[in-house]
């Protein structure tokens, strides 16, 4: 789809169940990332195409996304080990 980096995002849902799902968004550079961001957790992404985004953004999840050929099992696996290393770097 022209126009739009799509991506993966962990959500949290009502039961605190983490799901892991594709997403497609609208490059705008300096827009917010455009998802419900009060349920994700992390996205692949980068911080010079979305500035504003509250989300934490991945760029090595949005490189291995992009350049690797996981399975969107180990993606996810990626993903959750990611989170963690963002929420041990705010505990310091």
């Amino acid at each position: 789809m022209a126009g739009c980096f799509s991506t993966y995002v962990l959500r949290s849902d009502n039961s605190g169940k983490i799901r892991f799902e594709k997403w497609s968004n609208p490059v705008k550079p300096g827009a917010p990332f455009a998802v419900n961001e009060k349920d994700v957790l992390l996205a692949g992404g980068f911080a010079s195409v979305f500035p504003e985004s509250t989300i934490p953004l991945s760029p090595a999840l949005q490189l291995n996304i992009d350049r690797t050929g996981l399975s969107s099992y180990h993606l996810q696996r990626f993903a959750e080990a990611e989170l963690r290393r963002f929420q041990d770097e705010k505990l310091r």
